[in-house]
């Protein structure tokens, strides 16, 4: 019996620190992109933020893989949907795995993990 509870608090321990370790792998990409202001928008597990960094710099930063972009010139638009090694949390599109997407109205970028649900 008290090897049982060992094993479990042992199993309970090796998650919690697992889930730590992906949570700073996360918070550190997103420090990596200087977020405008701090402002951070989550809606469940998806966040979202505005930076001044244009695509090509998170891309290079984030050392992110590009799966397939999106031009919306009737919105001025450019959209990117990538992937990044070090994030877990990922939506399946096309059956890719997406976890960061891009989008850029020439000025601003806004940023969402994995993807941007508060609107562009």
């Amino acid at each position: 019996m008290a090897t049982k509870i060992r094993l479990g608090i042992f199993i309970f321990v090796t998650i919690l620190i697992s889930c730590v370790m992906l949570y700073s792998n996360e918070k550190s990409t997103i420090e990596k992109l200087s977020p405008t202001e701090g402002v951070v928008y989550q809606i469940g597990d998806s966040f979202a933020f505005q930076t001044s960094l244009t695509p090509n710099e998170i891309i290079e930063r984030t050392g992110a893989l590009v799966l397939d972009e999106q031009k919306l010139e009737n919105e001025g638009l450019e959209i990117y949907y990538c992937f990044v090694e070090n994030i877990n949390n990922f939506i399946v599109s096309q059956g890719k795995k997406v976890n960061l997407q891009i989008s850029f109205d020439g000025e601003i970028s806004t940023v969402g993990f994995p993807l941007i649900l508060t609107g562009y």
